[in-house]
């Protein structure tokens, strides 16, 4: 890690570093952070693949690891992504992190490698978190990993750093024999009679700082004035810049927001110069040292250079001169689409109040985090495009996509904060009437989510109730809502309001058949609430009549609904009839989620039936259809797969599964994993102890009073009846006691057992 102020040399120092280093066989990967580059998550990596995935030795990596680097360094928003694929965005990114580290070591195995990071004071968090990660593995290999910054700041850079893996150095001025050696030299580079004078007072006035002393040399070579300098560095690059003609400093100024990927061809079509009008410009700037020009592209010779240039910009030609470099990095990213040209196009626009265009390319930009795992990240960057939306419809496009990347990352209670800034945005339209839309039922199907704090399901249940008897809502809404608080109702036993939304959505009179179809699910998920079995087969009697009228999707979920109520009857093999034609729907319909669904249910009814490799057959078939989804169920679907593996013997596939269940902060995930420790423990031969009993019985019940725990006491029940019977009926008994014997009727896992 080299620190120091600008102007000090650190680049200078790690140019020459690369250069013998490469003279000597090392590979060296160099990339420089930007100002913009903190709000992006993982935005050095981002730079830094393509270099990596080009160098000898990165085919000694695994395939997989390869595909995630290359999604990392490259954007292609038509693939057609699977957020589940490593078992949740948080594995995802862990995947993502490992793969980089696995081609760091493949290239490093090969040949000495040099990561060469500048200016990591603009670092975002999580590229500092995995350069860490790098640069603590002990893991053998020639790796350098060589830093720049201004500034050590508050020691977040070097925290959680073993020190004895860290080299901190701090560029400090030149002594006196230092610049006097630098001043000559730079009097001979710029064809300058170096006279002791000269020497004297640019050794002087440089304060042993090495840009300050070249830009004073540069400043008397074209004014022989030693007596009016300006009296700081920032000063002085003012007056070099404000000295450059019209068009060459308009191309300075094109080069600085380009940030170093400038080429002929991009400022040609920025500037709308011809080539030789370009070419002459660039050599003005070259021959004031104000650029640095390497293998085709230019770049200013420091950021304050940059800074300067762009300052000098009124806020008609700023805004003119965003446009056109936004224009051109969207027409370059069109060849090949790049994250981070991405990002800073629509930065640009949003500079140039292009602000359609800004909002599109965020969107954009936010899908490719959502593809490496960082959904968080990308819902913060929807929030920020918020500010520079430019109408009503582009903000609700923005808290549309929020809701989903929120949703992904389980952040339901921020993805409800979002429905509800939609929801007033649109009420304010509206002229403060309240209104019923898509926001406002997602915010109800959020809230039930089992993460939500117990306390707000009350405000859930009134605002789901007031929906669903809104005189200005249509009925098709109303019953939605209704279906929503019933489901919110059904998880946590309030009976009350169950009573109260039942009777708001019976007395729709409905007209049109989805209408019905909603009836009647809410009809079923009360019925089956109070286990009011027969009422709840009736109901599923009455929405089987509609089926031939539904459309693929709609018979598929309509055959898993009735398969659910005669499976809570207890009537298992009917049961396993609707999934199976529940499956066939759905895979005909191409639905994975519905198909999958089905699958395992089949596989549980197996289960009940104690026909455990029947069970995982099914398991694994639809396990397979949950691939290709988003379909949030998957850690349902983990959980139960897991379940079936223990059981059949097969332990490693159950461990396996088991640590891909995701969102593991739910509070019946937390359960689960309870159940599957003593499954486990049972299927390696070992023995389950009294306090391993005692912990998941007490999870279990303090998590019971916060809200219906169905599936969870059943994998209990089944996990405890493999040790002691007697015990295990005892717990179903007073866990359908507590439910006011519902339980012990609508839980297939106990009505199995206690039959």
């Amino acid at each position: 890690m080299i620190h120091g102020p600008p102007g000090i040399g650190k680049t200078r120092l790690i140019t020459e570093i690369a250069n013998i280093s490469a003279m000597k066989g090392a590979r060296i990967v160099r990339v420089e952070c930007h100002a913009d580059g903190a709000e992006r998550a993982l935005s050095v990596f981002m730079e830094l693949a393509p270099q990596l995935l080009r160098m000898p030795g990165a085919l000694g990596c695994s395939p997989e690891a390869l595909r995630l680097v290359r999604r990392l360094g490259r954007h292609d928003p038509n693939e057609r992504l699977d957020p589940d694929e490593y078992g949740g965005p948080e594995f995802l990114h862990a995947a993502v992190r490992a793969s980089l580290r696995d081609l760091i070591d493949a290239i490093a195995a090969e040949r000495p490698l040099y990561l060469m990071i500048e200016d990591v004071h603009w670092i975002d968090p999580i590229s500092l978190e995995v350069l860490k990660e790098i640069i603590g593995s002990n893991r053998g290999r020639p790796l350098l990993v060589l830093m720049t910054t201004r500034t050590l700041g508050d020691g977040e850079l070097l925290r959680g750093v073993d020190r004895r893996q860290l080299i901190v150095h701090e560029l400090e001025p030149l002594d006196d024999a230092g610049s006097r050696r630098l001043a000559e030299t730079l009097c001979g580079a710029l064809a300058i009679q170096a006279d002791g004078k000269l020497v004297e007072w640019c050794m002087q006035r440089g304060a042993g700082n090495p840009l300050f002393m070249t830009e004073l040399l540069a400043h008397w070579r074209e004014t022989k004035d030693m007596e009016r300098v300006p009296a700081s560095l920032e000063a002085l690059i003012d007056e070099r810049v404000g000295a450059l003609s019209e068009a060459a400093l308009r191309t300075l100024q094109a080069i600085a927001l380009l940030e170093g990927e400038a080429t002929y061809e991009m400022l040609e079509a920025v500037l709308g110069m011809q080539r030789w009008q370009v070419m002459k410009c660039i050599e003005e700037l070259d021959k004031q040292g104000l650029i640095i020009a390497s293998a085709g592209s230019m770049r200013a010779g420091h950021d304050l250079i940059s800074a300067r240039a762009v300052e000098c910009l009124s806020p008609l030609l700023r805004k003119s001169l965003h446009l056109h470099v936004a224009q051109e990095l969207e027409r370059c990213r069109t060849a090949a689409p790049d994250p981070r040209t991405i990002w800073r196009a629509a930065r640009h626009y949003a500079a140039a109040d292009e602000r359609t265009h800004a909002v599109r390319l965020s969107i954009e930009a936010s899908a490719h985090l959502g593809a490496i795992g960082a959904q968080m990240r990308g819902a913060l960057l929807l929030k920020d495009a918020l500010l520079f939306a430019s109408n009503f419809d582009e903000r609700m496009l923005l808290f549309d996509r929020r809701r989903t990347l929120l949703m992904a990352a389980s952040a339901y209670d921020e993805a409800v904060l979002n429905s509800r800034e939609a929801l007033a945005d649109q009420e304010a339209v509206a002229g403060r009437r309240r209104v019923h839309n898509d926001h406002e039922l997602a915010s109800f199907g959020l809230r039930q989510h089992p993460t939500t704090v117990p306390s707000r399901i009350s405000a859930t249940l009134r605002d789901a109730y007031a929906c669903a008897t809104a005189t200005d809502a249509t009925f098709l809404h109303r019953l939605k809502a209704a279906f929503y608080g019933l489901a919110s109702a059904s998880n946590d036993g309030h009976s009350d309001w169950a009573d109260k939304l039942f009777g708001a959505a019976s007395g729709i009179s409905c007209g049109s058949l989805e209408e019905r179809v909603y009836q009647l699910k809410c009809e079923l998920v009360y019925h089956t609430l109070f286990g009011s079995i027969l009422e709840a087969v009736k109901s599923a009697g009455d929405l089987q009549a509609l089926i031939p009228q539904l459309d693929l999707e709609g018979k598929s979920a309509a055959h898993r609904v009735c398969g659910y109520v005669l499976e809570f009857a207890g009537q298992l093999h009917a049961a396993r009839e609707k999934f199976s034609t529940a499956y066939a729907a759905g895979a005909e319909a191409r639905l994975a989620a519905y198909a999958g669904t089905a699958l395992i249910n089949i596989g549980g009814t197996y289960s009940f039936e104690e026909q455990h490799e029947m069970a995982w057959e099914y398991f694994a078939k639809g396990a397979n259809l949950f691939k290709a989804t988003e379909a949030p169920e998957l850690g349902s679907v983990l959980t139960a797969g897991a379940e079936f593996a223990f059981l059949r013997g097969d332990v490693a596939t159950g461990v396996s599964l088991s640590q891909r269940i995701p969102h593991m902060q739910q509070r019946r995930f937390q359960i689960d994993r309870c159940c599957l420790a003593i499954f486990a423990k049972l299927a390696q031969g070992g023995k389950v102890t009294a306090p391993d009993l005692t912990h998941a019985k007490n999870l279990f019940w303090s998590m019971a009073r916060l809200g219906v725990m169905d599936f969870p006491a059943g994998s209990l029940v089944r996990a405890i009846s493999q040790i002691d019977a007697s015990e295990a009926r005892e717990f179903a008994l007073r866990y359908a006691e507590e439910r006011r014997e519902r339980c012990a009727v609508g839980n297939p896992y106990l009505l199995a057992f206690l039959r």
